[in-house]
């Protein structure tokens, strides 16, 4: 018997809870299922509240403006009237100056007062509903007016991860690892899809909640760069892989190098740091094994810098084929120049 009258309590709970999530007793807006109007909001503008009471004029009364935010139900303002004085003031109990009110007091006749209250309050994030309730002499609260808001905000991008550290703009790893990337967001309301894509377009993950995804990159590779973004979004961030590699020309077309123009001139290096230890340019003739040590510069931000050489004048490149070595701390990198038959002019070949 005990335990068919526990089963029984227990379906009555279950049943219970289910009609009150139905009413939307347990939507954030502190309890209060039931609403006189429904309203949708940009979060940081302000929204305008008005009503009219008409009441006698020996009557007292208190009218509370409230706030739910966060499924906290707060004070905003407070109208209070002292009819013994015809006394009227209004209160703010908010500390900044999100909650706006005020109101005028009319007589309608010898019996009959007007009050029209004028409230602007902040939309703000957390806001789910306001309230509006009159309490008079000896008498219990009564509410006046519920206002459900539904608050409009951007979707964003908060923090990205790559192995559980958080990163900005590049991240170094090894070659061939396995890296985990997790991208976290406020997906907005409404909310949207965020994806990962890299510069290309390609699309690796998507999902309303939060994105996972893991890469593995060789030295060989297109060091990627992928963006988490979704629509809409105030933010988005990306992060561009480089890899522990030693370096590698890019360009593999031939270039015609005219000496005056050659401190302008460039080669195309990916590598993962702008720190290098020099260059050489060694002769490719058989009957001739000369190497000379060259200034050289890279530039730019990793993956993708520039090589410019600074021969000098104490450098001669005679004619015929040269290796340029690009020497750092991983392993080295190299390139064909070719000098033509004209001592002022070089190709250059990868």
């Amino acid at each position: 018997m005990t335990r068919s009258m526990n089963t029984h309590c227990g379906m009555s709970f279950i049943l219970l809870l289910v009609v009150l999530l139905k009413k939307g007793v347990f939507t954030f807006t502190c309890g209060y299922a039931h609403y006189n109007q429904d309203r949708t909001e940009y979060e940081n503008v302000f929204t305008k509240i008005s009503h009219v009471i008409n009441t006698s004029r020996e009557s007292d009364f208190t009218i509370n403006f409230e706030l739910c935010e966060n499924n906290t139900l707060s004070n905003g303002c407070k109208f209070v009237w002292k009819s013994e004085l015809s006394q009227q003031h209004v209160r703010s109990l908010r500390t900044r100056n999100e909650t706006r009110c005020s109101w005028e007091h009319r007589i309608v006749s010898e019996h009959v007062h007007m009050f029209e209250i004028q409230i602007s309050q902040l939309v703000k994030r957390a806001l789910s509903l306001m309230k509006l309730s009159i309490t008079k002499k000896g008498s219990r609260e009564e509410i006046l007016k519920t206002i459900h808001i539904n608050v409009l905000y951007p979707p964003k991008v908060t923090s990205l991860f790559v192995g559980g550290e958080e990163v900005l703009n590049t991240h170094l790893i090894e070659e061939g690892l396995q890296t985990n990337i997790t991208c976290l967001f406020d997906k907005g309301n409404p909310p949207v899809i965020f994806r990962f894509r890299d510069s290309n377009g390609k699309e690796f993950a998507k999902s309303e909640d939060h994105l996972s995804h893991t890469i593995s990159v060789g030295c060989q590779d297109d060091w990627p760069t992928l963006h988490c973004e979704g629509s809409r979004s105030e933010e988005n961030k990306s992060v561009s892989f480089l890899v522990r590699c030693p370096p590698r020309f890019l360009d593999l077309s031939k270039k015609i190098i005219d000496t005056a123009l050659l401190e302008a001139t460039s080669l195309l290096v990916q590598a993962y740091t702008a720190t290098h230890s020099g260059c050489l340019l060694i002769s490719m003739a058989v009957n001739n094994n000369n190497s000379m040590k060259v200034n050289c510069t890279l530039s730019g931000n990793p993956p993708a810098l520039h090589l410019q050489l600074h021969l000098g004048k104490e450098i001669s490149v005679r004619q015929g084929d040269w290796m340029l070595v690009l020497q750092t701390e991983e392993g080295s990198a190299n390139t064909t120049l070719s000098v033509t038959e004209s001592s002022s002019r070089y190709t250059c070949q990868i």
